[in-house]
């Protein structure tokens, strides 16, 4: 099933970032409604306010973009088997990676005992 998938893109600050390209590549292979989808990149581009509508099957992707200071960033998005969500519901966020939101989850389970 494709699920069309929406969000605005922003940078760390909350800025919008309109015009910017961004690419989803699936991860592995996968038989879905009768078909064998194979990995494949999908590339959009943000409108002039950052808003995205891509049309994605379901599954585990590799998102990349450009970021404004030049790096190649990348996340992980987990599609599901619906026929809509919103982006950034999607993005797999890595605590390690977050370490501040590590902090006030053992702060508010610390809190609760």
């Amino acid at each position: 099933m494709l699920c069309t998938v929406t969000g605005t893109l922003k940078d760390a600050s909350g800025n919008v970032l309109p015009n910017q390209k961004i690419t989803f590549r699936r991860q592995g292979v996968k038989a879905q409604d009768g078909a064998t989808i194979v990995p494949v990149l999908v590339e959009e581009t943000s409108d002039g306010n950052g808003l995205i509508s891509v049309n994605l099957y379901s599954g585990v992707y590799t998102a990349s973009t450009l970021a404004l200071n030049g790096w190649q960033e990348e996340f992980q998005v987990g599609v599901p088997d619906q026929a809509s969500a919103v982006l950034s519901d999607l993005i797999d966020q890595n605590p390690a990676l977050t370490p501040s939101t590590l902090t006030d989850t053992i702060d508010a389970r610390d809190a609760a005992l």
